[in-house]
């Protein structure tokens, strides 16, 4: 569905060059289409991948917005891929699969985990886009970083993307890229493909940190004028696109990186298709980064090739296949993400001793519910008076019911404090 729904919206800005001139209002349309699923506007592949070591379940509505928000993005000619809206796609189907069959809680690196679904799905979806099985499941561990729930269910994420790999190959649909002959081993080559790995270490980063850095700036001012971020990014594509002869460089940029495999690319083309796929998504357009990277990666090598006098062909695919490990999925090994995570285990193991000393107290029965989960809050955030002053409290069930409407709003929310009500925290303040 997403390679038949995508491949048709990339075809109709060649037939229609005016619909780049829609692209603000496509953007804005992709915006609402994830206003009106209740999702987060800039909800990109890097937080459904920090869902899955969260151990969280991906809502199933993803499906649908990164589906439609793709198509409206390269139906106005943005240079989006639809790799990573396959990976949402699949993450978000294993997590509604999952609920459907009720799949028990899997024991991972931090507790229970409900998102191992939801990496069989990203698996499954990857292979059958790549014919890659085993890249494929690679590919997802090191993503969730080898979380021990996700291990667990290995042999079911090889199977499911060795099914979905027969059947992509038995339909014939997913990224067909053509093969390259290989040159003969020798220290010359050698000695290219570390030329080739420096650069496309220095040029994933670069596109790396443009990126996270559009982003964060995006999501910044998101929240109160997201769709006139959207049409501005829109109004700057087009115009730079129309202004300097760009349409070569609209799409996904599977043209480019088959030119680019037979060796025609000019010198500065990879840089062009990577400025041009930065501002897309950085001003909050829904699609991938993968294909566009593959085609970047697929530019710079032939044209290190070309100054090399190397073959083009050779170096473009030893590039691309080296510019996705190097640039990954932004964020996704991040040093940021890896200090949260270890801060959020500190935290962790130090109110653990607190709460078993609050357990084994004697005293009351521990309270269920809001009021109970406000006094485990306060015993682990070394509060035990103050705990117990709202345990007694709690157990009024006058209070108990004046307070039921504000503490359903902040039971989701972990680390907020539920409220009382009126009525309620002015006996709080009198009994502290």
């Amino acid at each position: 569905m997403l390679t038949l729904s995508t491949g048709f919206a990339q075809s109709l800005p060649a037939r229609f060059p005016w619909l780049l001139l829609a692209l603000p209002v496509l953007g804005a349309l992709s915006v609402g289409l994830y206003r009106l699923l209740r999702l987060p506007a800039a909800l990109t592949t890097e937080g459904v991948v920090d869902e899955l070591r969260a151990g969280r379940r991906v809502p199933g509505s993803l499906t649908v917005g990164i589906l439609g928000g793709s198509c409206l993005t390269l139906l106005g000619g943005g240079s989006v891929g639809m790799e990573a809206g396959a990976l949402q796609m699949g993450a978000s189907t294993g997590s509604v699969l999952g609920r459907a069959f009720k799949l028990p809680p899997a024991r991972g690196r931090d507790g229970a985990s409900d998102g191992y679904p939801g990496a069989i799905g990203m698996a499954a979806a990857f292979s059958a886009l790549f014919f890659a099985p085993l890249g494929s499941c690679m590919f997802v561990l090191e993503l969730v970083r080898f979380d021990r729930a996700v291990l667990r269910h290995a042999p079911a994420m090889l199977a499911a993307a060795l099914v979905a790999y027969a059947i992509a190959r038995a339909v014939g649909i997913g990224d067909h890229i053509p093969r390259v002959a290989l040159p003969g081993l020798s220290w010359a080559v050698a000695a290219h493909c570390l030329l080739v790995g420096l650069c496309c270490a220095v040029g994933g980063a670069l596109f790396a940190a443009c990126l996270r850095a559009l982003r964060r700036a995006w999501r910044r001012r998101a929240k109160a004028r997201p769709f006139a971020l959207v049409a501005v990014g829109g109004l700057a594509f087009a115009g730079i696109v129309l202004a300097c002869g760009w349409q070569a460089f609209q799409g996904t940029g599977m043209g480019l990186l088959r030119g680019a495999l037979a060796g025609s690319a000019a010198p500065a083309d990879f840089a062009v298709k990577a400025g041009l796929t930065v501002l897309v998504l950085g001003f909050g357009f829904k699609g991938g980064e993968i294909m566009p990277m593959f085609s970047i990666g697929a530019l710079l090598g032939c044209s290190l090739g070309l100054a090399t006098g190397a073959p083009a062909g050779f170096s473009a695919a030893a590039r691309q296949a080296s510019s996705r490990a190097c640039a990954g999925v932004r964020g996704a090994t991040s040093r940021r993400s890896r200090r949260i995570d270890e801060d959020a285990r500190e935290r962790a193991a130090t109110a653990a001793p607190r709460l078993r000393e609050a357990r084994e107290a004697p005293g009351p029965a521990p309270i269920r519910g809001a009021r109970g989960s406000k006094e485990r809050y306060n015993v682990g955030h070394g509060n035990p008076e103050k705990a117990q002053a709202e345990g007694g409290l709690a157990r009024n069930r006058a209070v108990r019911r004046r307070g039921a409407c504000a503490r359903r709003r902040v039971l989701d929310r972990p680390g907020r404090e539920p409220g009382l009500g009126a009525s309620g925290a002015r006996e709080v303040r009198e009994l502290l």
